[in-house]
């Protein structure tokens, strides 16, 4: 859910994904390990929301727990 969100707020290239990671960092170094969370933080620092995205999409790309429901899939 937390991954899910960052994402959402990177695409989106809103701000508030930099207020996210940083009420968040423990959780998000655990859940992303700490090389790829420093890679997407020293990203958002330039306000390189795109970027930020991309590092989180290498480190996220097929985890069904973080991952949502293709929309018309049965529950």
């Amino acid at each position: 859910e937390l991954v899910e969100r960052l994402r959402s707020l990177l695409q989106a290239g809103d701000g508030e994904a930099i207020d996210l990671v940083q009420a968040h960092r423990d959780s998000l170094g655990r859940l992303l390990g700490a090389a790829t969370f420093r890679a997407m933080e020293s990203e958002l620092e330039r306000f390189a929301f795109e970027a930020a995205a991309a590092v989180l999409e290498a480190a996220t790309p097929t985890a069904p727990a973080l991952a949502s429901p293709a929309s018309g899939e049965s529950p």
